[in-house]
């Protein structure tokens, strides 16, 4: 009973430590062949098979919006991690969202109240005309 009740305290000690926090989280992932043919990555691939992996993960991705952040990339090359050798797309799901995501998330809201414009609008103005 006494080892029951220190581990209690242990438990409630951490919860209201600001250093360490802990919650639920749920989500999903999916990993997504981008041709029949594995030795094709994406940008060989002609335009109507692109148009093909960009109408999937549309799809995808709307199936998945009871999920608070989706994140869908092209996974390619060992260099970043990749496992499998072959040309894929991964798409990850969680039930909140990532720290720097939520800083960007935070930043951009900051910039429209400020200018009444999405900031990624004004940057891709910008490069557009360079």
């Amino acid at each position: 009973v006494k080892e029951m009740e220190e581990e209690k305290d242990e438990e409630e000690e951490e919860e209201g430590d600001e250093l360490f926090q802990s919650g639920p989280a749920e989500g999903d992932c999916y990993v997504m062949c981008f041709s029949p043919h594995s030795d094709r990555p994406l940008p060989l691939l002609s335009v109507e098979e692109i148009g093909d992996v960009v109408r999937e993960w549309i799809r995808v991705t709307n199936d998945l919006q009871h999920f608070t952040y989706t994140q869908v990339f092209e996974n390619k090359g060992a260099m970043v991690g990749c496992s499998n050798p072959h040309p894929h797309g991964q798409i990850w799901t969680s039930s909140f969202l990532p720290y720097l995501i939520s800083v960007e998330d935070q930043k951009q809201r900051e910039y429209f109240e400020k200018h009444a414009t999405p900031l990624l609008q004004n940057y891709l103005t910008k490069e557009l005309k360079k």
